[in-house]
């Protein structure tokens, strides 16, 4: 019966306008007057026979229960959202990544809900059909049916189409693409046609629909079903009202001044001119309030002492917020779940809250050591030697990848092909399909395709290789078409689109989609449906004007702002310093405005719209006028001004004796200070926690304890010992001179020391490799895993290739053998064997690779990764072999004629060889002829193309911006429409202006000589003498000072200090502080900079004159000398010698290596382990020193150029005239390297 009383409760509300009444059965079921229950007018729902306000409170099982962020329904049972998921009527614990599907929870990360079933597969990646689980990645799900996606891929109905060659209208598949949309069932182009209510009209200057109408949304706006011009009217419940201005606005479907009147809930009220109070519109109801006041729920409060938190007034005002109904201060608190917490103490994961602690982070509700585990989605890991999470599962991204939520392993060439990795060395990816990879093959939606024949065009494969595209469309020459919107059209001069169609940006102008004559960009703008000379014209209200004088519009009319200023659409007198009072003018500097009333500031004021007697040294209280020397207005209340009163609230108090604390007047005035709701001795207490605690000898807060900061420090609510220098660390605190937090780990170290994992190291002088410190030995040092590598790396393992081969990441000893050599994860002999694309196979004739098959390079052709028998052949045509004396491979087939007569052209063969290229589908001489925008034009050497004209370069000059040629060759260049020399003059703003090439700036239109002027602001030109430029405003050095972009007075003697100044002979700077006490006045009480230094910003230190700041202390530069850890050593020549471990050394005839000092300038020599040499005579190979004009380093190996040569880090047979082709090596005399491959012959590579 329960839904039958509801039912009747809901007709019992919709027809009383009073009140209502709630019953516990149905009125059929005999029910009478007495058993109902009133309901008051602001409730609005019945909860079972019980009245309830829906409001603040919600229906649950048949009671009334507070709404609030903790509570939820889930059947009959009240839980808390942040602590369970409410699956169906089921009750399941939250854990922070759940969903639901039917009455279970489920990992999003690694599973999807399927029509209530829960299935394999994360919501990133995967979707349902139905209840079947599919690969979003490459397939789409169109009405219950799982198809390949394809590129593009849309559904309309059952049906798949590519969305960028189609359209759906109707659940029918229409042709048209992108730009194209649907006019009931007809498919239209958005920039030819217009569709309003299902029926078409040409476009026009139209952009959009009004009712049944087309109409131009940038020159009017609709009201109802009619357009209006939005400059004049307005538009108010569906109804055109007059009305101009930013003042103008609506009451329901009237329009007013809301400068003079005030809509609540469609009332329209008078804001009365002589009313001490404002009108605030309160939950749909006028209410007189203050400045000051806001609107909570019903009531009225003032925002700087109170905060309104769910409909309800708490005190506190600046700086608090709600947490539920309650107040924190936002400084220092935070909110968790309706619970207000320390942000210094603790975290909030997902509404619970956790002591805070180092190196963690939230994982759903809890907590978890980031250094030791992971959080994949909601579950943790532990970390290993993994660090990344690939849906719930934990990897390591430096031997593994993971594709779509699967765990692949990682190679030097592999990628991920959806779920699964795949070899881009020998595989191709097209389609979410992996297939074997071809020279000549590319993917096109989803489908490979001969790249040397077809184009690619939006997913759609074209006739034609290397075309350009629009759309799906191919064509050849950019110079002769455009593409306008999917639409190819022919390209003119200076062209450009204008909606579907090409015009010249030099003669017309594109306005709202229409070609209008007045060119050329940019001089021409567009205005309403036409076009407009910038220069000479304005644009008023969608009409051009001449501009004449005038320089601003008004509404449809133009006037001269220095003589007249524009007032609600009518011009007055009346310009410079004049504003406007309605429809008249006054001027600024000696009248105001009043409402609509101008008056004399100096004898008057206007207190909210109210004239008053008074004017200088006068203001308003209220609408009442006071004198502010002798009174001061607190909150519209007035007060007796004394020599330290100020105002709190509404009460002016004396600062002396009285302090303000959130809006309260309390005793206690100099030297006193507000903590929480009380008052406290700043000399005496602290404020710690919102409660005033006594200082005795600390002097600072942990929590709501007090402490010695130059003794303890407080660590995450905690007092620890360790105090001036000390920070925190884990559980502990540690000197910042002495020691570094690594990881909540504290160990040895300096400020200039960084973590290794939980290591220190130098990154001056060490390298971290895996958690572990090593010492530099060159700039070539590299990690290898956790150890250092001067040369070979496998995978984290270090090796020397004299010795051993790196397969696959697993070595293999060669016992010195040259001839072991790796192929993928196998080891070969290279003498008796090839490797072949990552296969072996027995070498026996063979010195080549043909794909994966080994051939012989003097019997046989690679094709296509195809081996041939060679015979009267010496090329390929994709797979076929042919001869080029006697044909022509063109576009993929072999043609009759020489290579070296006949030339091919988009797939055709055409008369004319070596000496021809291609221009288009013709053949031309590169002698005799020039090819612009896919035309042949006579005019061959020294001939370049304009466009689509040709011209002779060294008589004439291109401006490509304007596509003209103009007379002047060499060493002439254009600037707008014109040539220069650009040794005589500079191009400013598309203008030659005298002043060349070397010495000339431009500075807007002029040019100025940098060595003897500058340009201030951009475009002024000034002397540099005794002149400079702070931004935009010249100023001289002798009487002010530019800091950060300001001008402060100051000048010669005087630096900056932060954004301040400071006169150096009286003050120094020290961490963007200034501090008393300079170079000629020194002050021992501040800081003397002849005893003492400023060091690291942080402190002054002793140690003055002949001082330095070496870390945090100081150090005499002439005795010592400062090392990179912050430590210093004595050396007899100071600062002038350098650390070495720890001892000193003259760079200039000692070296430093691995902490040895070794003979050798340290300019000119280099360490070679742990060897010194000369780096202008000897290399270093590994760490053998060697001659390079005798020998080479390849890897850590020495060889000789003379009779090998180095391919890919391995000395491989055959020296002088040998080249490599991938890891081999070749006789570059006798053969040629093609796509990685050795072929027989020195010609070009195979087409």
């Amino acid at each position: 019966m329960f839904w039958l009383t509801a039912l009747l409760c809901a007709i019992l509300l919709a027809q009383s306008a009073q009140g209502t009444a709630c019953g516990s059965q149905a009125t059929n079921s005999g029910i009478s007057d007495d058993d109902l229950t009133p309901v008051d007018p602001a409730h609005r729902a019945c909860c079972g026979p019980q009245p309830y306000d829906n409001t603040t409170q919600f229906c649950c099982g048949g009671k009334v229960e507070a709404k609030g962020r903790k509570k939820g329904c889930c059947g009959d049972n009240i839980y808390n959202p942040k602590k369970h998921f409410c699956c169906g009527v089921t009750l399941k614990a939250a854990k922070g990544y759940e969903g639901c599907c039917g009455n279970q929870t489920y990992n999003p990360g690694s599973h999807i809900c399927c029509e209530g079933q829960i299935k394999r597969g994360g919501t990133q990646y995967y979707g349902c059909c139905g209840v079947e689980v599919f690969d979003s990645f490459s397939h789409i799900c169109c009405n219950g049916t799982v198809q390949p996606k394809g590129n593009n891929a849309r559904c309309c109905g059952d049906e798949k189409y590519d969305s960028v060659t189609h359209t759906c209208c109707d659940g029918r598949v229409k042709p048209g693409g992108r730009y194209y949309s649907c006019c009931g069932t007809e498919v239209f182009h958005n920039w030819a046609s217009v569709c309003c209510n299902g029926t078409l009209h040409e476009r026009g200057t139209h952009n959009g629909c009004c009712g049944n109408k087309p109409y131009n949304y940038n020159t009017h706006a609709c009201c109802g079903n009619k357009p209006y011009n939005s400059d004049t009217h307005v538009c108010c419940g569906g109804a055109i009202k007059s009305g101009v201005g930013s003042d103008t606005s609506c009451c329901g479907t009237e329009s007013y001044n809301d400068l003079t009147h005030i809509c609540c809930n469609g009332v329209l009220g008078k804001k009365a001119s002589n009313n001490s109070v404002q009108q605030i519109c309160c939950n749909g109801f006028l209410r007189e309030a203050g400045i000051y006041d806001r609107c909570c729920g019903n009531d009225i409060y003032n925002q700087y002492t109170h905060t309104c938190c769910k409909g309800k007034v708490q005190p506190g005002g600046s700086n608090q917020a709600c947490c539920g109904s309650r107040v924190y201060d936002h400084r220092t608190q935070q909110c968790c779940q309706n619970k207000v917490y320390n942000t210094a103490t603790h975290t909030c994961c997902r509404g619970e809250l956790h002591a805070k602690r180092a190196s963690h982070k939230c994982c759903g509700t809890e907590t978890y050591n980031d250094i030791t585990h992971l959080c994949c989605y909601g579950v943790l890991r532990e970390r290993g030697i993994n660090d990344s999470c690939c849906g719930t599962q934990a990897y390591n991204k430096a031997t593994q990848t993971c594709c779509r939520n699967n765990i692949q392993p990682r190679g030097a060439y592999l990628s991920c092909c959806g779920t699964q990795s795949y070899d881009r060395n020998t595989q191709l990816c097209c389609g979410g399909t992996v297939q074997r990879l071809s020279f000549y093959l590319g993917c096109c939606g989803g489908q490979t395709y001969p790249i040397l024949t077809h184009t690619c065009c939006a997913g759609v494969i074209q006739k034609g290789a290397s075309q350009h595209c629009c759309g799906t469309q191919a064509y050849l020459s950019y110079y002769a078409h455009q593409c306008c919107y999917d639409t190819l059209q022919a390209r003119g001069t200076n062209s450009a689109c204008c909606g579907l169609k090409p015009y010249n940006r030099q003669t017309h102008s594109c306005c709202n989609g229409q070609v209008m004559p007045g060119g050329p960009y940019p001089y021409h703008r567009c205005c309403g449906n036409t076009s407009y000379d910038y220069k000479t014209q304005l644009c008023c209200a969608g009409t051009p004007r001449e501009k004449g004088t005038h320089g601003s519009c008004c509404g449809n009319q133009t006037y001269n702002s220095d003589t007249h200023t524009c007032c609600s659409g009518t011009i007055q007198p009346g310009g410079t310093f004049h504003s406007c009072c309605g429809t008249e003018t006054y001027h600024e500097q000696t009248q105001s405005c009043c409402g609509y009333q101008v008056y004399n500031s100096t004898t008057h004021t206007c207190c909210k719209g109210k004239l008053q007697a008074g004017g200088t040294n006068h203001g308003c209280c209220g609408t009442e006028v006071y004198d502010s020397r002798s009174h001061l207005c607190c909150l519209d209340t007035l007060g007796e001004r004394g020599p330290n009163t100020e105002c709190c609230g509404t009460q002016a108090y004396n600062t002396t004796t009285h302090t303000c604390c959130g809006g309260q007047v309390m005793s206690g005035g100099r030297h006193h200070g507000c903590c929480g709701a009380a008052v406290y001795d700043i000399r005496t207490q602290l404020c710690c926690g919102g409660a005033p605690r006594d200082k005795g000898t600390h002097d600072d807060c942990c929590g709501i304890q007090t402490y010695n900061s130059t003794t303890h420090t407080c660590c995450y609510g905690q007092i620890l010992p360790g105090g001036t220098y000390h920070r925190c660390c884990g559980i502990g605190t540690y000197n910042i001179a002495t020691y570094i937090c690594c990881y909540g780990n504290i160990v040895p170290g300096s400020p200039y020391h960084k973590c290794c994992g939980i290591k220190p190291y130098r990154p001056k002088s060490q390298i971290c490799c895996q958690g572990t410190p090593h010492h530099k030995e060159n700039r070539r040092t590299s990690c290898c895993g956790n150890q250092l590598s001067q040369g070979g790396c496998c995978f984290n393992q270090l090796y020397s290739s004299a010795t051993h081969v790196c397969c696959g990441g697993k070595l293999t000893a060669s016992e010195g053998d040259r001839s072991q050599r790796c192929c993928g994860m196998q080891i070969y002999n290279d003498t008796t064997h090839m490797c072949c694309r990552s296969e072996t196979h027995e070498r026996g004739t063979s010195n080549s690779c043909c794909g994966t098959t080994p051939y012989n390079t003097t019997t046989h052709l690679c094709c296509d990764y195809t081996p041939h028998e060679k015979g009267s052949n010496d090329s390929c045509c994709m797979n076929q072999p042919f001869t080029r004396q006697n044909h022509t491979c063109c576009g993929g087939k072999v043609y009759p004629g020489a290579t070296a007569h006949t030339s091919c052209c988009a797939g055709k063969v055409q008369p004319g060889g070596t000496g021809h290229g291609c221009c288009g589908a013709t053949a031309y001489s590169y002698e005799t002829q020039t090819c612009c925008e896919g035309r042949v034009y006579p005019g061959g050497r020294y001939h370049r193309c304009c466009r689509n004209q040709v011209f002779n370069s060294t008589t004439h000059t291109c401006c490509w911006g304007s596509g003209q040629v103009i007379p002047g060759g060499t060493r002439r260049y254009c600037c707008g429409n014109q040539i220069y020399d650009r040794t005589v003059h500079t191009c400013c703003q598309d203008t030659p202006v005298p002043g060349g090439l070397y010495y000339y700036r431009c500075c807007g239109n002029s040019t100025y000589d940098y060595r003897t002027q500058f340009c201030c602001g951009g475009n002024q030109v000034f002397t540099r003498r005794y002149q400079g430029c702070c931004g935009s405003e010249l100023y001289s050095p002798r009487t002010h000072t530019c800091c950060d972009g300001q001008l402060k007075p100051g000048g010669s003697y005087y630096r900056c200090c932060g954004s301040e100044v400071y006169h150096y002979h009286n003050y120094s700077c020290c961490q963007s502080v200034r501090r008393r006490g300079g170079r000629k006045n020194p002050d021992p009480q501040v800081y003397n900079w002849r005893t003492h230094s400023c060091c690291a910003g942080v402190e002054v230190r002793p140690g003055g004159t002949f001082h330095a700041c070496c870390g945090n202390g100081t150090y005499n530069y002439k005795t010592h000398t400062c090392c990179d850890s912050g430590h210093t050593l004595p050396s007899p020549g100071g600062s002038s010698y350098n650390c070495c471990g720890n001892q000193t050394h003259y760079y200039y005839n000692s070296t430093c290596c691995q902490g040895n000092v070794l003979p050798g300038y340290s300019n000119n020599h280099r360490c070679c382990g742990t060897r010194t040499y000369d780096y202008k005579t000897q290399s270093c190979c590994g760490t053998q020193v060697y001659d390079p004009t005798t020998k080479s380093c390849c890897g850590d190996e020495l060889y000789s150029r003379a009779t090998h040569t180095c391919c890919q880090g391995a000395v491989q047979p055959g020296g002088t005239s040998h080249a490599c082709c991938g890891s081999q090596a070749y006789d570059d005399l006798t053969s040629r390297c093609c796509n990685g491959q050795v072929l027989t012959g020195t010609g070009s590579c195979p087409a």
